[in-house]
């Protein structure tokens, strides 16, 4: 059935197109208002943010530090996020940001699809006196075309425990430090786009140490023979070649069997008596 020529059908459909529509606009301008892309920041701020928070940058380090600042909504001095330069195995230079669980929260917020999380879950504990737990796992919710949709990551231990000299919170608060690491694998699994590049201080305290690299080892030269010519060897008909020494298989005697004897009962031998024993031989009488 048709009204003024058009199918019902189609009507509603394109009823729910232009609701859909109207609510991501809506959605995408309170996301534009309170990421503000355009954030007063003067000469002499950007001279202080350079000598303290984000010392040591290079020109194009310290731009990338200025965009990422400018997409999250965040002024360089507040010290909401902190620009990190780490060495990778490799030798090479990575810049990251390290920045604080509630701004990650924040930002994921902010996209109107952030549902929540869950609070960690923690496993393989070292014993009963160790309450150190060995991996943390925790899930974030996102709404995802209207479905509530879980984003799971895990966090182990090993993994992120800096050592004895920066891990004194870690062994202080072992549960709050691998919960943050898992949380914020998680947020950035669920909002990739958003949170991008930014980084937990605790992911990062750990130094990447480049793997030990096994030394080559040296050739063995190759001696040429003064009289044959040959290389490394000699041949048959050289003086110098030394005969290979032939090694003959030691030879194992037979182990002797202990036997008794059935009629005197000596072991090995006979009594003198047994008819089994060797009588002496009587020499001829030579006159």
């Amino acid at each position: 059935m048709t009204r003024d020529g058009l199918d019902y059908a189609a009507e509603l459909e394109y009823v729910k197109e232009l609701d859909r529509r109207q609510k991501m606009s809506t959605e995408a301008l309170a996301v534009h208002q309170t990421q503000p892309k355009d954030l007063a920041v003067t000469q002499e701020q950007m001279t202080i943010a350079r000598n303290t928070v984000a010392k040591g940058l290079n020109n194009d380090q310290f731009a990338v530090y200025l965009y990422n600042c400018q997409r999250q909504g965040v002024h360089p001095l507040d010290g909401l996020i902190v620009p990190i330069v780490r060495k990778e195995g490799d030798g090479t230079e990575r810049l990251t940001f390290v920045t604080t669980v509630d701004l990650l929260r924040s930002r994921a917020a902010d996209t109107g699809d952030y549902a929540g999380s869950d609070d960690p879950i923690f496993s393989e504990y070292g014993g009963d006196k160790d309450n150190t737990p060995g991996m943390a796992t925790v899930t974030v919710w996102k709404l995802v075309q209207s479905q509530k949709c879980s984003f799971t990551a895990t966090a182990r231990y090993e993994e992120y425990y800096p050592g004895e000299k920066q891990g004194f919170m870690w062994r202080s608060k072992p549960h709050v430090m691998l919960g943050k690491c898992a949380e914020g694998l998680a947020l950035r699994k669920a909002f990739p786009k958003q949170l991008a590049g930014l980084y937990l201080e605790e992911e990062l305290q750990k130094e990447n140490k480049p793997s030990p690299r096994k030394a080559p080892e040296k050739p063995i030269p190759q001696v040429k023979c003064a009289e044959c010519n040959a290389i490394g060897f000699h041949l048959p008909k050289c003086s110098k070649r030394q005969p290979a020494a032939q090694q003959q298989p030691e030879q194992q005697s037979p182990k002797e069997e202990n036997v008794m004897c059935g009629d005197c009962g000596v072991v090995n031998g006979h009594k003198p008596e047994c008819k089994y024993a060797k009588k002496p031989e009587s020499n001829p009488d030579w006159t």
